[in-house]
């Protein structure tokens, strides 16, 4: 009789447990104050539905977080580490050099039992909460532009949970039906580029000067394509003609490329960067690290990264740099169900049923995330 009194107790401890969830970015490459960093967003757009399938969590903000009366500081965790002048934006760090101070001071401010919520988490700062054992779901804004909203990439250091991305997947039929109806949509403006574009082509893509996929740990810098002015130059030979596609959200072409580019007759164009992966004398595209390369598969092209691709989008194989690409999969709450029971937080039969029979109450819908944020969305 004991026993089982126990064992109820147990079972009744075990459906109470609080569930900590916290949106963090990675305040060490961008402080909290930098806003177009700062994606609370999602966030906050996801709280209710969260809070709903599983009631016993509570919803913060990193930045929000107390410890006896003592509110988190990214300054206070750089000094630990003897990094002062820190910038605010796109600092770069490797893991080692935050230090063993650093850390115990921010896990102060993570209680047991917490799930971090991330936004465009650098790896660095993935391999951080990695090795403090604290699982994360991490999500970023899909490079893929062509969907009827905005897509996100979700990865997370927990392999249960990796099971529920990848079993919520968006899939390539989604990718290869909205190109089909952007190409007949924008036939017009293709074909306006087909006239321009008379050769084979080799077209290269260009990035904003500081992008978290171009910085390079091991020299503590941004990458730029004239780090990899012999490679461009070797595939050059390969085509009658090449162009550069400036990034969109460049304000100008730095004196030195231009330079570079004119010094070998490569032309600078700003068409739509899809209409042109949709012309058919578009050969090859290349890049750095940018997500156009992935995209360019998509329209059947041959693509290459000089440096490396900034995640590994949509592969099957589990690691922290595994992102899976979805679309309105993160709006329902079964969605959270699922991912909350990859971690051993399920809620009452009776929410989980209503949720069941409820299906579309508990799914955020007629939101037009674009627009509700309003995310630039240039191509």
């Amino acid at each position: 009789m004991g026993s089982e009194r126990q064992n109820s107790f147990i079972v009744f401890e075990e459906i109470m447990k609080i569930l900590n969830i916290i949106f963090t970015t990675d305040f060490i490459m961008h402080d909290f104050s930098n806003h177009p960093t700062y994606h609370a967003w999602l966030f906050n757009l996801l709280k209710k539905q969260i809070h709903y399938v599983y009631s016993q969590c509570t919803l913060r903000e990193l930045k929000h977080c107390t410890v006896n009366g003592e509110t988190f500081s990214r300054d206070t965790f750089l000094s630990l580490s003897g990094i002062k002048d820190a910038s605010l934006s796109y600092f770069i760090y490797k893991t080692e050099d935050i230090s063993p101070q650093s850390i115990e001071y921010l896990k102060q401010f993570l209680p047991e039992n917490t799930l971090i919520f991330g936004f465009e988490l650098t790896f660095s700062f993935r391999k951080i909460l990695t090795n403090l054992d604290i699982n994360y779901i991490n999500y970023a804004i899909h490079p893929f532009k062509l969907a009827p909203d905005v897509m996100f990439l979700c990865s997370t250091n927990n392999s249960n949970i990796h099971n529920v991305l990848l079993k919520n997947q968006t899939k390539q039929p989604f990718f290869v039906e909205n190109i089909e109806k952007f190409i007949r949509k924008s036939h017009k403006e293709i074909e306006q580029i087909n006239s321009k574009i008379t050769k084979p082509t080799l077209l290269l893509i260009g990035q904003i000067p500081q992008d978290q996929s171009t910085a390079d740990l091991s020299s503590n810098k941004y990458l730029s394509l004239l780090d990899y002015q012999n490679k461009i130059l070797q595939l050059c030979k390969e085509y009658p003609q090449t162009y550069y596609k400036p990034h969109p959200h460049a304000r100008e072409i730095p004196q030195d490329l231009l330079n570079f580019l004119a010094q070998h007759n490569i032309e600078v164009v700003r068409h739509n960067t899809y209409h042109m992966l949709a012309s058919q004398n578009i050969k090859h595209v290349v890049a750095l690290s940018s997500s156009v390369v992935h995209e360019a598969t998509f329209f059947g092209k041959c693509s290459s990264y000089l440096y490396q691709p900034l995640f590994d989008i949509d592969t099957k194989k589990y690691s922290i740099n595994s992102f899976i690409s979805h679309f309105k999969e993160h709006l329902s709450a079964l969605y959270w169900v699922e991912i909350l029971k990859a971690i051993g937080f399920s809620q009452k039969k009776s929410v989980l049923q209503r949720v069941l029979l409820c299906f579309n109450q508990y799914k955020i819908t007629n939101v037009l995330i674009r627009e509700k944020f309003n995310i630039n969305w240039k191509q």
